[in-house]
């Protein structure tokens, strides 16, 4: 297991260099808000099409939005969470047109995967918990003393193996257990742009909504997409790097507790990983996982369960499963930050600034 030991974030950024160069070329660059987030989108552009290709991909994000986003309340999962009834037909909520479920149904059969993957630590039944601590679709509100015996009931109801989607029939033990699909619908935006873009012919193109990535094909000088990892200094530009890798048709998404948190009047920090089996605000010294994969679902997926399983369990299956890697970011022994890569990372690495791999 090679390491190495440095400051930082472990935010994955799109080059701003890269983007001014694509804009005096061939490339195109489009930008816009989804998800409660941003994307940027830079793509090969021989059309001159740039205006055109942003109003199909906000259409296809809207639309995604419209099925999986629990902020919607007439969106697909924001109508099945409301419904009591164990048994519910997807049609009835998309008012009889098979289109309007494609995206639910594809979350779902993605998040089954990934949960039995990820040894069940991704669990999309999670949602009353992400609620609870305060992170969810009720809104943003501190828990100021915890209450452990509402936990032990709310986890009553994560259960990913007691909800069963066939076709357009989903059935549930339970009435009252919801679902959240936010763990891998942002890296299924990026799928979904990405074969958007490949509609239209477009083979060159780097999709970034919210941190998640999918790089295809090559830039405007012909090299792999390049993308970093923040220099985590105080007031240092966003195009700062330690780190910098070659997104070769692949995906990376990043996780991590440094960003979505809060502390109450006692001091008592919460952040937004809800760990499925304790029920609690996930707390560890592994601080993000940035994940590698073919498809961003699924590296957006692996990268939320890693954070909840911890760093050996994490580091284990990243090792063993081979359509993956991971970079692991820590606190070690010392006290002192320090990542880890699965071991077929290391080729990806084009720039270590702190020349201390051991």
């Amino acid at each position: 297991m090679k390491k190495l030991i440095f400051i930082v974030f472990g935010c994955c950024l799109m080059s701003c260099a890269e983007e001014k160069s694509a804009e005096k070329s061939a490339y195109a660059v489009i930008r816009g808000n989804t998800m409660g987030t941003t994307y940027s989108i830079v793509f090969e552009d021989t059309m001159k099409e740039a205006e055109l290709v942003k109003v199909g991909v906000d259409s296809v994000l809207v639309a995604l939005n419209q099925e999986v986003s629990t902020y919607i309340p007439v969106s697909v999962i924001s109508r099945v969470n409301s419904d009591t009834a164990t048994s519910l037909n997807l049609l009835n909520l998309c008012n009889q047109d098979t289109s309007l479920c494609q995206h639910f149904q594809e979350n779902f059969t993605i998040a089954k995967s990934l949960y039995e993957r990820t040894s069940a630590f991704l669990d999309p039944t999670v949602m009353p918990l992400v609620n609870y601590w305060g992170f969810g679709y009720k809104g943003r509100s501190k828990i100021e003393q915890v209450d452990s015996n509402k936990i032990l009931q709310m986890l009553e109801l994560v259960d990913f193996t007691k909800i069963e989607l066939t076709d357009f029939d989903l059935s549930r033990s339970r009435g009252d257990m919801q679902l959240d699909f936010s763990a891998v619908a942002k890296g299924y935006g990026v799928d979904l742009v990405g074969f958007y873009l490949e509609s239209r012919g477009v083979s060159n193109y780097l999709i970034e909504i919210g941190g998640e990535m999918l790089g295809k094909g090559k830039n405007n000088t012909g090299d792999f997409w390049r993308v970093g990892i923040n220099t985590p200094k105080e007031g240092a530009p966003a195009n700062a790097y330690e780190v910098v890798v070659s997104l070769e048709n692949r995906a990376l998404a990043t996780s991590g507790n440094y960003r979505i948190f809060y502390e109450n009047e006692a001091g008592a920090r919460y952040a937004h990983i809800i760990n499925p089996k304790t029920g609690f605000s996930e707390q560890s010294s592994l601080l993000s996982v940035s994940v590698f994969a073919p498809d961003c679902a699924t590296a957006d997926g692996f990268a939320t369960g890693f954070m909840t399983m911890g760093l050996d369990a994490a580091l284990e299956i990243a090792d063993a499963d081979n359509t993956i890697e991971a970079a692991f970011i820590f606190i070690n022994e010392k006290e002192e930050l320090e990542v880890v890569y699965s071991a077929g990372l290391q080729e990806e690495i084009l720039m270590d600034k702190t020349k201390t791999r051991k």
